[in-house]
């Protein structure tokens, strides 16, 4: 099984990808600013999305993901531990074939406190993954995801086949 083909993305995506983020209040991403338009050193676009219903909503999450709660490794025994939460994603463009591109995303999360200091956070990931035709489409999981619809990641092996 070969990893998917990073292709720089153009300016005009990652604006497009930063902009979709200003609907999601507190939220972060590359190109939400003028001036803030680098993609990642290996051509990936990030964004972080607060997690509004904290410890609550990360169960929640973890229950439909169907992710370990038993492994030590899995980070469910430490939620408790934090009291702010956020849904990473990075995003590549990737070369489906000989035309074709998709949006390949790797999704994880962030616990962290508040009141402490910057360096008191832990990132679990991946908890999943996508692949979709275009940005909006990924917005469009991501928002579902938060909203507690339903858990429409996958894992590594379906989103690149």
């Amino acid at each position: 099984m070969r990893s998917p083909i990073v292709i720089k993305p153009k300016l005009e995506e990652i604006r497009v990808w930063g902009l979709s983020f200003r609907g999601f209040n507190d939220a972060y991403a590359t190109g939400i600013w003028e001036g803030n338009e680098e993609s990642l050193i290996e051509g990936g676009l990030l964004a972080t999305v607060p997690i509004k219903y904290g410890a609550n909503q990360i169960k929640d999450m973890w229950h439909q993901s169907g992710l370990s709660k038993t492994d030590a490794d899995s980070g469910w025994h430490l939620i408790d531990n934090y009291d702010y939460f956020e849904l990473k994603i990075i995003t590549y463009k990737v070369a489906s074939g000989f035309i074709a591109r998709n949006w390949f995303s790797k999704y994880g999360f962030i616990f962290s406190n508040q009141n402490k200091s910057r360096f008191d956070k832990i990132s679990v990931e991946p908890v999943g993954y996508s692949r979709t035709k275009n940005i909006p489409e990924t917005i469009y999981l991501i928002d579902r995801i938060l909203k507690r619809a339903e858990w429409p990641l996958v894992s590594y092996k379906e989103a690149i086949s």
